[in-house]
């Protein structure tokens, strides 16, 4: 079976997820809504209600049959939360061994055994956020040492040849420190490096405005991200998102989103409304990509 692999690109896109070679399908799966950080970019509602059990988690997975799956990105909240997580990732990788498992974490939870259990269960994958220099990526994230806490894990990743592909959401936080947070993620050894607008959704609950870049920021941002570009090339392809002024309506019909309480839409960064209430707990998914058969737009 061929097996869809990312395309990391240096293309700027305004969509965040990047191409699979295989135009197969990408699930974007929130397991949890907690989370053990308290960012002040994050426009996640965490903690909005119970994790789903395990047997529950378990039964979307069943229901995960007949569509034509290519990756599973789990996310959160912070999937490393969950006692159960090696359990779901076992479970996933024995009914779909040719998809590629992608794990989005603040990496701070990252330790040997688990790292290790991740490559023996033939993760490839894992996203992970760096929000700027030590000091700016902790005020941040709103914890003191959870940057030393990512860089460590990523250092245990790349130990394991696990890929390591890196997101940060510029803003007037970490603006003034981009150039060096892009030479620390190449230092590092990340794979590629995404750098995204800043995100507001209606259920955002920071100061947006206050948190903004101004068209002139861009414009310099824009400018260190070209020459970052120029000097690291295909050794760390780098990716702005988001940054397009033109309201670009997305046509995508190869994601799919469920959130922490198994329901299904699009994409969670999607303005667009679903056929119908569909939950993933009893529902083959293959029946909403049946409903959705005139197209999923993001916008």
């Amino acid at each position: 079976m061929l097996i869809s692999k990312s395309v990391r690109t240096s293309k700027n896109t305004q969509c965040c997820f990047r191409d699979l070679s295989n135009d197969k399908i990408r699930l974007i799966w929130e397991i949890t809504s907690r989370c053990n950080l308290s960012c002040k970019h994050c426009f996640i509602s965490t903690n909005r209600c119970g994790d789903l059990k395990t047997e529950e988690i378990f039964r979307i997975v069943d229901n995960l049959d007949g569509i034509n799956l290519g990756k599973i990105m789990l996310t959160g909240g912070e999937v490393f939360l969950r006692n159960d997580l090696l359990s779901i990732l076992e479970y996933v990788k024995n009914k779909f061994k040719d998809v590629i498992i992608d794990i989005t974490t603040n990496g701070t939870l990252l330790d040997k055994n688990n790292v290790t259990k991740l490559k023996e269960l033939g993760v490839e994958e894992l996203s992970i956020s760096i929000d700027g220099t030590s000091q700016v990526h902790d005020y941040q994230r709103n914890k003191i040492g959870s940057f030393n806490k990512m860089i460590m894990g990523v250092d245990l990743l790349i130990f394991h040849d696990i890929t390591v592909d890196g997101i940060m959401v510029l803003n007037k936080t970490n603006f003034n420190c981009l150039e060096e947070t892009i030479d620390i993620a190449f230092k590092s050894g990340f794979s590629s490096l995404n750098i995204s607008n800043l995100l507001f959704l209606k259920n955002s609950t920071y100061d947006y405005n206050l948190l903004k870049l101004n068209d002139t920021e861009i414009e310099k941002a824009t400018e260190i991200i070209d020459e970052k570009k120029s000097e690291f090339g295909q050794l760390m392809p780098i990716k702005m998102v988001g940054f397009n002024k033109i309201t670009i309506k997305c046509y995508v019909r190869n994601i799919v989103s469920i959130n922490s309480q198994g329901d299904v839409m699009h994409c969670f960064l999607s303005s667009s409304k679903n056929v119908q209430k569909f939950n993933a707990l009893n529902q083959k998914l293959k029946s909403y990509f049946d409903l959705e058969k005139n197209g999923m737009y993001c916008t």
